[in-house]
């Protein structure tokens, strides 16, 4: 079923969707095939399911942002008004509707950047924050809730951005160059010295 559904998270339910009892991520399933294969496992499945966060539909979008951030959760349980499950929100949901579309590690992704110099990166802010992280060949903050370069300038600023606009992230200036709808279309990531990633390569304008 993970296979199948290729998703990071899953909603575990008892009986119906309207039983949600936690959920399940990916990569515990995958911590305890590699224990079983080391002889180590035993666990069943409802043992590895963490605590499912849980917020009504009529919740503004702004508020389950400021908790996901709060609560350094990615994913929500919807609950209707008759305390049924409307379905599932996540932290990807939230930024896309901010900041555009937001591709993960099973979209078919393209190479959405171009070198300016060595110290400097026209790009595309929907690219994943690990992509550009090889790309750069410097450390990012993976753990704070983005997945991509728009989520993380999003968090940083604490609003949606204009052009213009300039964040410090990870000793790294991140100049905002357009942006259309409330959506960032393009960024400059600027660094203080050579990136260590700068090399021949074949480059992709955003």
């Amino acid at each position: 079923v993970v296979a199948a559904c290729r998703h990071s998270r899953i909603p575990l339910h008892e009986g119906n969707v309207d039983k949600i009892t936690g959920l399940l991520y990916t990569k515990d399933l995958l911590a305890l095939v590699d224990r079983d294969r080391l002889g180590n496992g035993g666990k069943a499945l409802g043992d590895l399911a963490r605590p499912a966060y849980f917020v009504p539909e009529s919740k503004k979008l702004d508020e389950v942002l400021a908790e996901f951030r709060a609560k350094r959760i990615h994913l929500a349980v919807v609950i209707d008004e008759y305390g049924g499950t409307a379905g599932v929100v996540t932290l990807e949901d939230v930024l896309e509707v901010i900041v555009g579309e937001i591709e993960d590690e099973f979209d078919v992704t393209e190479q959405l950047y171009q070198w300016v110099d060595e110290c400097t990166l026209l790009v595309d802010p929907k690219i994943d924050l690990e992509d550009l992280r090889d790309l750069l060949g410097v450390d990012l903050p993976l753990d704070e809730g983005s997945e991509t370069l728009a989520g993380l300038i999003y968090e940083a600023a604490g609003k949606v951005p204009a052009a213009g606009d300039r964040t410090a992230v990870a000793g790294l200036d991140i100049e905002v160059e357009k942006v259309e709808d409330q959506r960032i279309l393009r960024a400059r990531v600027i660094a203080g010295s050579p990136f260590p990633g700068y090399g021949p390569r074949k480059d992709v304008s955003p």
